[in-house]
């Protein structure tokens, strides 16, 4: 069967729509958290345990699922070309993720199934194919703690703070997950209660039906870098935008990373750059998700590399 392109807003619903289905089999406790293993070269919609074992990964930067004993791939293609039950059940039977009987089950989770189907609902319908929720807990190689940015947008009600964290290594944010779009927030999510707010700290209503998304938080389009954290510097924005319509994930797949990590360590040693445009929008693309995941944004040396990789890519494409 032939290829269907799948968008990223897309790959957003349907990874709501397969965790839910998927929870409906699993028969343990597990919590929400985006992982970004892979040197933040992957995006992962993820299900952990309290003990803080990942147990299943659905990655919205390519098409793959994995768990503790490998991967599946074209998730999203099943899911499409079949339905997403199905792709969630090929999911947990080659991921060897034990499975019962939804009406024989020892945890119920339908309170976070149904928060799921809110979550896909909230994308597919309210955020103008721009919408994507994001944890407030960030996990990955390069930082891990509170994704301050979102958090300090929201006025969080106290009893959120005052919840127990989900999982080890975690703390309360690791329940909430804002409603983003674009580079704007609408909304707070708590995964343990269901409940949802605006910035403001009132009662989000109705956000999960067919309505339209009020635009007073929404940034356009055009405006398509953001960064957690704290303001970065007029030079590094002015570098980063070079790329702001690069896709190295989808240029250089898994080897994102090596490719990057290759061209700065080679400009350490020696001073010089590659002369391949591509590596070098890779590895400008590449420092830029990972200031956008860690809120560090480059100083001195590292700023001035990431302005040489800018002036490399006008150099080449002017």
């Amino acid at each position: 069967m032939a290829s269907t392109e799948i968008t990223t807003h897309q790959k957003e619903i349907l990874a709501w729509k397969i965790m839910g289905e998927a929870l409906r089999f699993i028969d343990e406790d597990l919590i929400f958290a985006d992982l970004h293993p892979g040197g933040g070269q992957y995006d992962c919609l993820s299900l952990v345990s309290r003990e803080s074992e990942i147990v299943l990964m659905l990655n919205r930067a390519g098409s793959s699922a994995a768990g503790n004993t490998g991967h599946v791939e074209d998730i999203w293609q099943t899911a499409i070309n079949e339905d997403v039950r199905s792709a969630a059940m090929e999911i947990l039977s080659e991921l060897d993720i034990s499975m019962y009987d939804e009406t024989d089950k020892d945890i119920d989770n339908s309170d976070q199934v149904l928060t799921c189907k809110r979550m896909a609902r909230w994308v597919q319908f309210q955020s103008q194919e721009l919408g994507k929720p994001i944890c407030c807990w960030i996990d990955d190689a390069y930082y891990v703690g509170q994704a301050k940015t979102f958090l300090e947008q929201v006025k969080i009600p106290p009893t959120w703070v005052e919840q127990e964290p989900p999982y080890q290594g975690a703390d309360w944010s690791a329940w909430l997950f804002a409603l983003t779009i674009g580079d704007g927030i609408v909304g707070m999510v708590n995964m343990k209660t269901g409940e949802a707010i605006n910035p403001d700290g009132s009662p989000l209503q109705d956000w999960y039906k067919k309505s339209a998304v009020p635009k007073k938080n929404v940034m356009k389009k055009s405006e398509v870098i953001t960064f957690p954290e704290e303001v970065p510097s007029d030079e590094a924005l002015a570098a980063f935008r070079k790329v702001g319509r690069f896709d190295g994930y989808k240029v250089f797949g898994k080897d994102l990373a090596s490719v990057a990590e290759s061209v700065s360590e080679h400009w350490r040693k020696t001073g010089d750059l590659p002369r391949d445009i591509e590596q070098i929008k890779g590895a400008l693309f590449f420092e830029w998700r990972r200031t956008h995941h860690t809120g560090q944004y480059p100083q001195n040396e590292d700023l001035r590399y990431i302005q040489l990789l800018a002036q490399e890519i006008t150099r080449q494409t002017n």
